[in-house]
């Protein structure tokens, strides 16, 4: 992020005073801010201390009220797929606010200040699981996706195959195995661009290291899946999968007959995916439960790139002309017209403003979660049948879903 950024001053509306956001400065800020979170969250210090360190204290925002952190979160750098194509992609977590200082709106002034610094450092998009809907709507989000977890009966899971070798992943196998999640990855809407930290956070998850497993066919790795186990009844165990990843049909057979062969002890086989996963089809009976454990929120936080850099249908051509509202933004407000063709977008000022939208309306309809027709029954936009329908053709594709939780 840029200098100024230290040095950004925002306005407490409430009350006339100010507000210092920015990164953390100093040990003492960084005990602050971790006592903070641990009161927010109900944890412990040093594990808000040691979770810092792993993604780096440099990605720590904190908001100050007389020169002390009362509220601050984890802005983390990170990408997202739409329509094919790899967004920059700032994820919010670990929001929180000192006690003392709950229901004076620094959560509001700190994702304010959090939207604009993405702004100034030309994030497009920004993405967070939310604890409190409300705060994040008055900062523009807008639920956008879903985490889904599926969940087997190690000795239910039938239709895998046993041909060819499973074997475990080496370290050599990194950029194999990072190629293989790009190129399934792409192909969805929602799923993280990985940098190195979330990575590290699959291999090495909370409850104990996770072991890797890959199947190759001619060229290179087709699937893998990382996996630890956890304790359940009668000395049996849980088979909690981290990631899950099948490019080809012989992949997805093949890892379904490696996850069957721990029935012996093995409990329960659960991952998180897509809720619609091809993985379920091989499956002989429905015997597998999905579950949605977590709706995701989108912001949109500059309007021309996060329009521009998203893929859409190659086979569509013709334009959207949106009038749009944004509190925060300045940019992001007024008529732009949206011209789509061979799967590529321009965004310019101007047009005719049919389809009228707040930033969140804008949002939830870009991933693809609500077609604009759901989106104004949900009161989140206007416009004419046949605009509304031709902004479905639009942003159509697959169902936004993570993995990775942040």
């Amino acid at each position: 992020m840029t200098e100024t950024t230290e040095r950004t001053r925002i306005r407490r509306e409430s009350s006339g005073e100010t507000g210092e956001y920015g990164p953390v400065r100093g040990d003492e800020e960084l005990r602050t801010h971790a006592r903070n979170m641990a009161w927010s969250f109900h944890g412990k210090d040093e594990d808000f201390l040691e979770a810092f360190a792993r993604y780096g204290t440099d990605k720590l925002r904190v908001l100050r009220d007389g020169g002390r952190p009362v509220a601050g979160l984890s802005l983390l750098p990170l990408g997202q797929w739409f329509g094919g194509r790899s967004l920059p992609m700032g994820g919010i977590s670990l929001v929180g606010v000192a006690p003392e200082q709950r229901g004076r709106g620094a959560g509001r002034r700190l994702m304010t200040a959090v939207v604009r610094e993405m702004k100034e450092a030309g994030t497009p998009i920004s993405v967070l699981y939310p604890a409190k809907q409300t705060l994040y709507r008055r900062a523009g989000y807008e639920l956008a996706g879903g985490r889904w977890e599926t969940s087997i009966g190690a000795s239910d899971i039938d239709g895998g195959s046993r041909k060819g070798d499973v074997r475990e992943i080496e370290e050599s196998d990194r950029p194999a195995v990072e190629a293989a999640y790009r190129a399934f990855a792409s192909r969805h809407s929602g799923p993280i661009d990985r940098p190195d930290f979330m990575w590290t956070r699959l291999e090495q998850p909370r409850a104990g290291r996770a072991r890797g497993f890959l199947v190759e066919g001619d060229e290179g790795v087709e699937g893998y899946a990382h996996l630890y186990e956890t304790q359940s009844e009668n000395y049996h165990y849980d088979l909690n999968l981290t990631d899950f990843v099948a490019t080809t049909n012989r992949a997805a057979s093949r890892l379904l007959g490696f996850l069957a062969d721990h029935a012996s002890l093995g409990h329960t086989v659960r991952w998180c995916g897509d809720p619609l996963d091809p993985v379920h089809a091989l499956l002989t009976e429905q015997k597998y439960r999905i579950r949605l454990l977590f709706r995701w929120m989108i912001r949109i936080v500059d309007v021309k790139d996060a329009l521009e850099g998203r893929g859409y249908p190659p086979e569509l051509e013709g334009e959207l002309h949106f009038e749009i509202d944004d509190d925060i933004v300045d940019e992001n407000r007024g008529r732009f017209v949206l011209e789509v063709s061979d799967g590529t977008a321009s965004l310019q000022p101007g047009g005719r403003g049919r389809i009228r939208t707040g930033i969140r309306g804008l949002g939830t309809i870009y991933t693809g979660f609500f077609s604009p027709r759901k989106a104004e029954i949900a009161g989140l936009l206007t416009g004419p049948d046949e605009d509304l329908e031709d902004a479905g053709r639009v942003f159509s594709g697959p169902v936004p879903w993570m993995t990775d939780m942040f």
